[in-house]
């Protein structure tokens, strides 16, 4: 069972959940997210059980006070505090959309301290087109537009089927967001709106490899044409038909994470 702690870095709060056994440091970090990641902490554990024989994983919620002008890169540097705080090292990232990018960016910065990348569904580098599709979430946000924002996140992010079984229950729990939910998640999004952290990552000197789907609508495939020019230790492969958030639905992607895990 996941145990729910907390650490301070600089005076303020990072909750986040524990679970498994294992000698060995797999860090999940999650994609942009409206509802506090840690109110599926169960859902989490459930769907990663089978690597905790042999890892002991953690997911970090973000910081209970953030600043409004709060960059991706002060998202990386805040991770690197917690590794170094919690006397973490040779670290197993596994890093989803979002995560991805931040991933990348703690291997670019710290490769001392991580021993592999994993990444899903992600980018160096949103072009305009992608730009416009968190602009609009941040829009929507902003203007308390609840049921287009979650609209708009299932539409891109999720197969068509999925939408269509699930929008409503989804549209049903827009009055839990609260609004520091809201608030937090306004200036996640807004870290991405043409970001590009291509010469960055230039510095990676870890395994990486990335998996992406070939239907993704939220970063175009040929992302990975990008990240291989800038990072030489990348690997990839391409799921056929996958969404953006193939790792979530796609029950063969369990089969790519223990062959690269174990």
């Amino acid at each position: 069972m996941s145990n729910l702690l907390n650490v301070i870095i600089d005076d303020n709060t990072f909750r986040y959940m524990k679970f498994g056994n294992g000698k060995k440091n797999l860090i999940i970090i999650p994609g942009l997210y409206l509802f506090d990641i840690l109110k599926s902490k169960d859902i989490i554990e459930k769907q990663y059980s089978y690597l905790s024989s042999e890892y002991s994983i953690y997911l970090f919620e973000r910081k209970v006070n953030i600043p409004s002008d709060y960059t991706i890169y002060d998202f990386t540097n805040d991770y690197i505090k917690i590794f170094n705080k919690l006397n973490m090292k040779d670290l197993y990232l596994f890093g989803t959309s979002m995560g991805g990018i931040i991933s990348q960016l703690i291997a670019s910065k710290t490769s001392f301290l991580v021993k592999k990348l994993i990444l899903a569904g992600t980018t160096s580098y949103i072009n305009d087109d992608e730009s416009n599709f968190f602009i609009d979430l941040v829009n929507y946000a902003k203007n308390n537009k609840l049921d287009e924002l979650l609209s708009l996140m299932l539409e891109k992010i999720y197969t068509i089927e999925f939408y269509n079984a699930n929008i409503e229950l989804f549209l049903n729990m827009k009055d839990q967001i609260s609004n520091e939910e809201l608030n937090h998640f306004i200036i996640a999004a807004k870290t991405l709106i043409n970001l590009d952290i291509r010469t960055d990552i230039k510095n990676i000197n870890v395994d990486t490899f990335i998996v992406s789907g070939d239907k993704d609508k939220v970063f175009n495939i040929t992302a990975i044409d990008e990240m291989k020019k800038y990072n030489k230790h990348l690997r990839y492969k391409i799921i056929e038909g996958g969404c953006h958030a193939f790792y979530d639905l796609d029950p063969n992607f369990k089969d790519l994470l223990i062959k690269e895990l174990f």
